[in-house]
């Protein structure tokens, strides 16, 4: 840290919270609410040379983090109520919406909440900037009817979070049919009942954004007569006109 900030902290005596808050704010350069200033005090014991450093080096580590971004849930049926001890599926699309590739050993986990197994990680690929894949998570609902919430967050290797939070949030009643639901959209969709699976990642195909001539697209009735005898006398009307 700067040795003139140093100088300027052991000048301080002052206990008041209030102005620690308003001093902390001030020396990380406002970037910090009042909510965020007191964490930081708290957590450091009212210490203001302490709590800004701790605040920096917060600050360093999340920049240096890739992203997650979720781009939809993506669950057949999201919002049904499904039966107590019956399996569903979970499905999030998420992209990595930071400045680096996933490193390798990143992985999904479920954080906190209702526990709503049987799966609780799921390991991720190395997946490169502006890439998307498709999370498929396998749950089993509790045996008891009512409203169920769980946590699930990306994380790298060594266990520090990174990016969006991703929820499983399901009602549980007798009468559910979620997973009757999901079935029957397996069975239209790929025409069999899938197998169940606790857990399964798929890369998404990003559209094509190359350009597509007009003679590729001619044959399959995108474009049609090509009126070159018309584009000729279009032409020469152009050079024909003058500017007044």
């Amino acid at each position: 840290m700067d040795t003139s900030l140093l100088e300027r902290f052991s000048a301080m005596g002052t206990t008041d919270r209030d102005v620690l808050v308003q001093e902390f704010q001030m020396y990380v350069g406002g970037n910090a609410d009042l909510q965020t200033c007191s964490f930081f005090l708290e957590m450091n014991s009212w210490n203001l040379q302490e709590a800004v450093g701790a605040y920096f080096e917060f600050q360093a580590k999340n920049e240096a983090l890739p992203g997650m971004a979720l781009v939809n849930d993506l669950t057949v049926g999201e919002g049904e109520s499904v039966g107590p001890e019956k399996l569903f599926t979970k499905l999030w699309r998420v992209r990595n919406n930071g400045v680096y590739s996933w490193p390798q050993g990143c992985f999904l986990t479920y954080v906190r909440g209702d526990h709503i197994g049987p799966c609780t990680r799921v390991n991720m690929p190395c997946l490169g900037v502006g890439n998307m894949v498709d999370i498929r998570v396998s749950m089993l609902a509790p045996s008891s009817a009512g409203n169920y919430c769980s946590e699930w967050r990306m994380c790298l290797s060594d266990g520090t979070f990174f990016g969006d939070t991703v929820w499983v949030i399901v009602q549980v009643a007798d009468d559910g049919l979620l997973d009757l639901t999901q079935q029957m959209d397996s069975l239209s969709t790929n025409g069999a009942v899938e197998a169940s699976t606790f857990c399964s990642v798929t890369p998404v195909e990003a559209a094509p954004t190359s350009p597509v001539s007009l003679a590729a697209l001619q044959p399959h009735g995108f474009v049609g007569h090509l009126d070159t005898s018309a584009m000729s006398r279009a032409e020469d009307d152009l050079s024909s006109l003058t500017l007044t």
